[in-house]
């Protein structure tokens, strides 16, 4: 299952979604993280392979399907249990 989220471009805005992904998903320390800033800007993404626990922050969309963070973290969670 993978899914993109697309983030406000303000480091606010990703402060606060990483600070939601911190405090609300059950396994986030066992998640790999990676940054990816090459080719065209379209602004911030996360794109999450849930499957293989990986999240990376990214200017360009990875992935067809796009949910809310909200969405993503249920998705996280039920996946979890």
């Amino acid at each position: 299952m993978n899914y993109t989220v697309e983030i406000d471009r303000s480091v606010s805005a990703l402060c606060y979604c990483l600070e939601r992904l911190n405090n609300e998903v059950d396994n986030i320390d066992k998640w790999r993280v990676s940054v990816n800033a090459g080719g065209m800007n379209y602004g911030i993404y996360f794109n999450f392979d849930i499957e293989n626990m990986e999240l990376e922050i990214c200017n360009q969309p990875d992935y067809n399907e796009v949910l809310s963070l909200d969405e993503v973290i249920e998705e996280i969670n039920k996946n979890c249990e």
